[in-house]
């Protein structure tokens, strides 16, 4: 985040902890507004590569993507993440767009299939990712120590199975339902 002229905010900002920073390279390029001031004045303040996008024209692009990937045939039973994780190559959708301009290698890494993984292979890195999980094997906890001394960092997280209309995950995906 940049503070006025272009200065660097520091890390901790009126006490309320540390900023959250960019994690790609598309953070702090795409800025969306439903103000008619932000509207008309935004054009002067952007730097090379940044955007900005109304509100309005979002959730229209938004709508599209929605439209779109309700009548997908495979959208039960494989999932958003699964039949979504690009937005689609064909038409002239708005979210499509933005990517062309904010990733412009995106289309060809779309086009590119995830290679699934057998089912032994499947098996063995969970058992793997469990023995680090495991306190009784990890090397025992030392205080006071910052993510850039750590050897690894296990990051967990929970992934509803569906919300709202939307089933994320494979129907047939076995774990934990709380």
């Amino acid at each position: 985040m940049s503070g006025r002229l272009g200065q660097r905010l520091p890390d901790r900002f009126f006490g309320i902890g540390p900023l959250p920073q960019p994690f790609d390279a598309v953070s702090g390029k795409l800025f969306v507004s439903g103000d008619g001031l932000h509207e008309r004045t935004a054009v002067h303040f952007l730097g090379d590569g940044q955007l900005f996008v109304s509100s309005a024209e979002l959730k229209k692009g938004l709508a599209e993507l929605d439209a779109h990937y309700s009548a997908h045939p495979d959208i039960a039973s494989a999932g958003l993440m699964k039949v979504a994780s690009w937005p689609p190559t064909d038409g002239q959708f708005f979210v499509a767009k933005l990517f062309d301009q904010l990733r412009p290698n995106w289309r060809e890494r779309a086009a590119t299939p995830i290679r699934e993984i057998n089912p032994e292979t499947h098996a063995k890195i969970l058992a793997d990712l469990q023995t680090y999980q495991d306190p009784q094997r990890s090397r025992p906890a030392r205080r006071n120590f910052g993510v850039d001394a750590a050897d690894s960092i296990i990051l967990e997280r929970r992934v509803p199975l569906r919300r709202g209309k939307w089933q994320f995950m494979p129907s047939d995906l076995k774990g934990d339902t709380d």
